[in-house]
């Protein structure tokens, strides 16, 4: 069975729950456009922390850390001072 979709004037593309299946609502998809199909994939995002390893973690940070602008003045002790973070 082959079905039909059309572009709605606001260029958004309305699929029926019936030609889905059985969703959950507010299930997210990835949208992948090859030269052939528009590809919806459920959205399988999860936390870095979840999909990596405390090492794996450790090398994303250093990264990250590594490409911070390390000549820009740091804060004087005063900022840090408990006397002065309460004013």
């Amino acid at each position: 069975m082959s079905n039909i979709l059309q572009v709605n004037p606001q260029g958004g593309l309305n699929i029926p729950a019936a030609m889905l299946g059985n969703i959950s609502p507010n299930r997210r998809y990835v949208v992948e456009v090859t030269s052939e199909a528009i590809v919806l994939r459920p959205e399988t995002s999860t936390a870095l922390w979840q999909r990596t390893t405390p090492a794996e973690r450790v090398k994303h940070w250093q990264a990250w850390a590594g490409q911070l602008n390390v000549t820009s003045p740091g804060l004087p002790d005063a900022a840090l001072s408990r006397d002065n973070i309460y004013d």
